[in-house]
């Protein structure tokens, strides 16, 4: 189920290595190689959250710098 804007805001997101990547609404911006766990929860009530772990690769990053410059 896709989420509304307004719901989306209500929403507390946090990436546990900022280093490799950072998180605002939802949005995922990869920075560098490496792993970080992102954790969203709710606003209201912060025992109810969910968790993933992302993976960036060196091949991703330069990907993207490449798809920028274009």
């Amino acid at each position: 189920t896709k989420l509304s804007t307004e719901e989306m805001k209500s929403l507390k997101w946090k990436s546990d290595n900022e280093e490799v990547v950072t998180v605002e609404n939802g949005k995922i911006k990869a920075l560098k190689a490496g792993k970080a766990k992102i954790t969203v929860s709710s606003a209201d009530n912060d025992e109810v959250k969910d968790t993933c772990t992302v993976t960036v690769t060196e091949d991703e990053i330069a990907s993207a710098i490449l798809s920028l410059m274009e």
